[in-house]
This record gives C-alpha cells, structure tokens and sequence, in this order.
C-alpha cells in the first residue's frame, strides 16, 4: 500500500504463546491515555490501573498477526485473558519506564548571574 509507513515497535511473546505487536511509546501517548479518563475516578488506585489499560489500548498493534483496531481493545477480556493481561501490562509499563527507577545526576557547579 502506498500510504504504509514502517516503524519500530516491540514484539512480545506471552507465556500462553500468544504474539502481540506493540507500537513504540511515546509522551503523547501517556497524555492521551490520561486525557481518556480524565474525571472518571478521584481514587489512585482505580485511576492506575484505567491509565495501564488505556495505555495497552493505544499501543497493541496486532495480536497473532491480525491488526487490532480501537473497538476490538474497548473489551480487554475479549483480547487477553488474565494472566496474557498481567503480562502484557508489565511489558507496557517497561516500555513506558515507569518501573524504571530514576537517578538522575546532581552535582554541584560554579554559575555566574548575567544581571546589571
């Protein structure tokens, strides 16, 4: 098809054997998923856990080979079973670094000030 572009994603084998294809995450894609529930819940925990999903919305790409579109994700159930999810949602949150811990570098350094 001519309007095809390429682009680097991950493939992931889930211990049932099942084949998923992710697309590469982006900062855009976590403020999409954020803007997705927006006001659905106040309580972190539930917030978390609809921020993981919806993130698994925008960047499962295909499952066994068969492209996977916006209304085949709304029922999560349907795709994964359980465990594919638990999975599948531990390799999304790798992707997106936030079981990555952070340590940045800090050190001290000598600043001159441009004012009159």
């Amino acid at each position: 098809m001519e309007n095809e572009t390429q682009e680097m994603g991950s493939k992931v084998t889930l211990s049932s054997g099942k084949i998923v294809l992710l697309r590469p995450s982006k900062i855009s894609h976590q403020t999409l998923a954020a803007r997705t529930i927006e006001g659905k819940t106040k309580d972190p925990l539930t917030y978390t856990i609809m921020l993981n999903e919806a993130m698994i919305r925008l960047l499962v790409h295909s499952v066994n080979g068969q492209a996977v579109h916006a209304k085949d994700l709304v029922n999560l159930d349907g795709v994964f079973t359980a465990r594919e999810y638990k999975e599948i949602n531990e390799v999304v949150a790798k992707l997106a670094g936030s079981d990555d811990p952070l340590e940045p570098t800090v050190e001290a350094v000598s600043m001159t000030s441009g004012g009159k």
